[in-house]
């Protein structure tokens, strides 16, 4: 169903246990992307959102397909240029060893996972590219 990706990332997560993080603890490097987050001090739970993934957006831009570009409005899908290059940093977690895995929200997939050290309370992290959006889950190794 239409929550079932969601669940899947949220398997095995005490919710009651993390709370929101804000702006100064976690952030991209640029703008082409929002995130939020939620967390404790041994780990941490993202979304990350391509900025121009809106309905309005969306919206227009099929109109102008379909009205412009003459797309047959049965062949029309939303799509938007990968983003790459983007790094995360947080200095919300404490010192010690993470398992990263990246996921999927549109697919519901696991797409990769990898050991991270935290020190000196900073993580720095290379964000995969994608499309629409990517959620995140760090916690203890």
């Amino acid at each position: 169903g239409q929550f079932g990706g969601l669940t899947t990332f949220l398997q095995d997560e005490d919710l009651t246990k993390l709370r929101p993080l804000g702006p100064g603890k976690i952030q991209l490097s640029d703008n082409t992307a929002k995130l939020m987050a939620v967390y404790n001090e041994e780990r941490l739970l993202a979304w990350i959102r391509n900025t121009k993934y809106e309905a309005m957006n969306a919206e227009s831009t099929r109109d102008g397909d379909i009205r412009f570009k003459k797309t047959p409005e049965a062949e029309w899908q939303f799509r938007l240029d990968p983003i790459n290059g983007l790094i995360l940093t947080t200095s919300a977690l404490k010192d010690g060893e993470y398992i990263v895995k990246w996921y999927d929200p549109s697919t519901g997939k696991w797409l990769s996972e990898a050991a991270v050290t935290v020190q000196g309370g900073k993580l720095m992290l290379e964000v995969p590219a994608f499309s629409f959006d990517l959620a995140l889950k760090i916690s203890p190794k």
